[in-house]
């Protein structure tokens, strides 16, 4: 599977996302949070997709080019980033609906964009989908697997955005369908539509969190538990980067991903 660029094909890496994201053990946490923050608002769903993106990257990315110090980490530590994450899913199910205080900015934005979310708190709960997405075998080895094979940092740095490019996908996504039908609605209806997935944001985030902390309790969220999805992922990373050993070929198929991604965000946001 050797690509002379890169060592392993970008696009390989992004289909390699996509599938990883649809582990079991890795959507039963960040699906909800995502679904959870874009039922806050009904208007700039897009742009704390980003933020949430950059949230889940930034713990990732640091992952697949660390992967021996992480590996260990996160198999000593798998039980209490759940619980962890789990307080933190209860606790933005409270904050969607009653705020208690307001969560600190990490960066300066134009809030005027939307003054009911804030986003640090989006932002942090990336971060947390990326720890607990992290705790996922299947997760964790693809991204190893893949950055193992880049000749360089550099050049792994790279392989590893791809990848993470792949695991958000589908989330900007399912943003737009999202934002589309909401734009539909107006007046007196709107309020009461934003009312009611509010609602249901706040509901998701504390009942994902209770059933994460009940079944982390009961050992029935682990590490290992998706050894058979994880080596089928990697299988699946071998066979189909077969198909794009041309340097050329991949990177133009992959600038194609990126620049539809690019034309979607300039649109939207």
């Amino acid at each position: 599977m050797d690509n002379l660029l890169f060592g392993v094909s970008l696009t390989t890496s992004f289909l390699a996302g996509v599938l990883a994201l649809f582990a079991p053990c890795c959507i039963t946490f960040l699906f909800p949070s995502y679904l959870g923050t874009i039922f806050k608002e009904n208007r700039k769903v897009m742009f704390y997709t980003i933020v949430f993106a950059l949230g889940i990257a930034s713990v990732l990315i640091p992952v697949a080019l660390g992967f021996r110090f992480f590996i260990s980490f996160f198999d000593e530590f798998h039980r209490e980033i759940y619980y962890l994450g789990a307080v933190f899913l209860i606790f933005m199910g409270i904050m969607t609906v009653k705020p208690v205080f307001k969560m600190p900015q990490l960066f300066h934005f134009n809030m005027s964009l939307n003054k009911k979310v804030n986003v640090g708190s989006v932002f942090w709960l990336g971060v947390m989908s990326g720890l607990t997405s992290s705790c996922c075998a299947p997760v964790l080895f693809a991204a190893v697997t893949l950055t193992t094979l880049a000749p360089s940092l550099f050049q792994a740095i790279i392989v590893s955005i791809a990848y993470v490019l792949g695991i958000v996908f589908p989330l900007f996504i399912l943003s737009l369908g999202y934002e589309s039908a909401t734009l539909k609605i107006s007046g007196e209806n709107r309020q009461k539509f934003h009312d009611s997935l509010t609602i249901i944001g706040s509901s998701i985030f504390i009942i994902t969190g209770v059933l994460i902390a009940i079944f982390t309790y009961f050992d029935k969220i682990q590490m290992y538990q998706m050894e058979g999805y994880s080596k089928a992922l990697r299988g699946y990373i071998f066979q189909f980067g077969k198909y794009f050993q041309n340097s050329v070929v991949d990177i133009l198929i992959f600038g194609i991903i990126v620049f539809i991604f690019y034309k979607l965000l300039k649109k939207h946001i």
